[in-house]
């Protein structure tokens, strides 16, 4: 298990204990304002994620296959989006070029503690 899954594990373990006894508190440790997003896909769910994530005062970058403006968000190269983001929402359809869209290659470009939300079809990652 990497670095990264076993934090969140932790973190969501202590989440839940502190619901059970009634001790749970709205916190946001690992979402600072000035955290960097990469979003990959800014269709409909990418660019709602991008609109929301902006409105938390977050630094937001974007890859598409196509030119987009955004507002609020900078379309940069697809290993430019890896290596400086510290949240990465994969939100792509499942096609035969985003088949292992994510492999060990790209993950070695991330950030040690960088962590990757998939809201596309598990395939899209190679784990």
């Amino acid at each position: 298990m990497s670095k990264s899954k076993l934090y969140l594990t932790r973190a969501l373990t202590d989440d839940v204990m502190l619901i059970l006894e009634e001790k749970f508190e709205l916190r946001f440790n690992s979402f600072d304002r000035g955290a960097t997003l990469g979003v990959i896909g800014a269709g409909r769910i990418g660019s709602a994620v991008m609109k929301r994530a902006h409105g938390f005062g977050m630094n937001v970058l974007f890859y598409n296959r196509t030119s987009k403006e955004i507002e609020g968000a900078s379309q940069v190269e697809f290993d430019y989006l890896l290596k400086e983001s510290d949240f990465i929402s994969l939100n792509v359809p499942y096609t035969k070029e985003t088949h292992h869209l994510l492999g060990k290659y790209e993950f070695n470009l991330m950030k040690q503690n960088c962590i990757v939300v998939n809201t596309a079809r598990g395939v899209c990652i190679d784990e």
